[in-house]
């Protein structure tokens, strides 16, 4: 980690420290303020003097006042004492040696992992277990983002992880609905990531999500594609169509052009493009959008490098019961170290997925199922005629702004029995002659 981001977290510090001691002095002075004003309502009393009941009703009155602002300034000091700590942690964890080198090129590379939470605490639990358990050095220091205030999940993150992980806390609070709480905390989040901490890239993921054992050797290895192909902006470990009979080669990574969230990976020049028009809600539909896109794709793997633990959420579970929870994470540790990335480059990718597309026999589904070990290549030739098609494989068969779920040129890929399926449009342009 380069000097220039611990220079700027110790500055932040060091800010904080003189509000701590600011508000200190604050807390001393009305402290001692409310003490003098409740001694001289009781030295009044006891003197028996001529004091009017309304007199002593007001300082008792006062009094409590000052309890309620002491007891409030107690809390505000406590979690501004909490957030030095943390941000101490933070530098800590950056600036702590690697444990252990997995993957050649490793000591090159230093990605947070962002967890985003709320108040599910018993996921959030598990989700943090698996990190820790397969994270390879502390290159990868777990920073947790907190929103909602939830109690059960700060006793958590304080009992069980407080030498292991950094906690930032969302300060805006106020109450608002769901899907603008969860972007207005991402955009916050990120900020912190990329504006304060000054981190390059960062791999997110939500409170919910159960890694896999590779699931760090799988992004190292997306890292550098990220950073080499600029028509690549983001790696994901999500495949929607990963059920266990579409998805069957732990080592088969492809391009999308739908953004699939769900545990993904951008870099610090993306969030700065994207930052000034952050929506108000619904933050994954906006990395959809053809001006945030601009053409370019995402990674995502054949088999999903993470698990989703569980429905209780902001979308009550959309997708959860028929399709989401039955998508298994891998389980085989693939070395993406030792595997050539070059083939993912898109002018090398275009030319090999195009010529295994175009290359693929032309079937009907009634002729697929009669095939075995083939690639096939049904075509579609509007988003009515696929969501048939995808309806009956059982494939997810919602859209976004035009592109099926991960579609890349309009190709759907898939496994179906010992087959390669390609759902396409009659057209097809891979820009061969490059």
């Amino acid at each position: 980690m380069a000097a220039f981001p611990i220079v700027r977290l110790t500055f932040f510090i060091a800010v904080l420290l003189v509000f701590l001691v600011f508000f200190k002095n604050i807390f001393t002075f009305q402290s001692n303020l409310c003490e003098n004003q409740l001694s001289e309502c009781v030295d009044k009393v006891r003197l028996q003097e001529n004091v009017h009941v309304d007199d002593i009703r007001r300082e008792v009155l006062l009094n409590e006042q000052c309890k309620d602002t002491l007891e409030s300034e107690k809390k505000e000091r406590e979690r501004l004492q909490y957030a030095v700590e943390n941000l101490s942690r933070t530098i800590e964890m950056m600036n702590t040696s690697s444990v252990e080198e997995s993957v050649e090129g490793q000591r090159n590379v230093n990605i947070p992992v962002l967890v985003i939470t709320c108040n599910r605490v018993d996921v959030l639990r598990k989700s943090l277990d698996s990190l820790l358990r397969y994270r390879p050095s502390a290159n990868f220091p777990i920073i947790v983002s907190q929103d909602c205030g939830n109690e059960d999940v700060s006793r958590v993150l304080v009992n069980e992880f407080s030498t292991t992980v950094a906690v930032i806390k969302h300060p805006f609070l106020t109450k608002v609905d769901s899907y603008t709480a969860i972007s207005r905390h991402y955009k916050w989040a990120l900020s912190q990531i990329f504006d304060i901490m000054n981190f390059g890239s960062v791999i997110i993921v939500e409170d919910d999500m159960e890694v896999s054992p590779d699931f760090f050797e799988y992004f190292i290895a997306g890292y550098h594609l990220l950073n080499h192909d600029p028509t690549i902006y983001c790696i994901s470990s999500w495949n929607d169509n990963g059920l266990a009979k579409f998805a069957k080669d732990p080592k088969a990574i492809y391009r999308t052009d739908m953004f699939p969230g769900l545990g993904w990976m951008m870099k610090k020049d993306l969030w700065d493009q994207m930052k000034g028009n952050w929506p108000i809600s619904y933050w994954d539909e906006y990395l959809r959008e053809p001006a945030v896109r601009k053409g370019r794709s995402c990674i995502r793997p054949e088999i999903s490098r993470n698990y989703n633990l569980g429905e209780q959420g902001v979308s009550s579970g959309q997708f959860y019961k028929t399709h989401i929870k039955n998508i298994p994470k891998n389980t085989e540790f693939v070395r993406f170290s030792e595997i050539d990335m070059t083939y993912m480059i898109k002018e090398y990718y275009d030319k090999w997925f195009g010529d295994e597309v175009l290359s693929a026999e032309v079937v009907t589904f009634e002729e697929a199922a009669r095939r075995s070990d083939k690639n096939l290549r049904i075509i579609y030739r509007s988003l009515e005629e696929f969501q048939n098609l995808a309806k009956r494989f059982g494939i997810m068969s919602d859209e976004k702004l035009g592109i099926p779920r991960t579609a890349y040129k309009g190709v759907v890929t898939f496994r179906y029995e010992s087959n390669t399926i390609f759902l396409t449009r009659p057209e097809i342009n891979f820009d061969l002659e490059s």
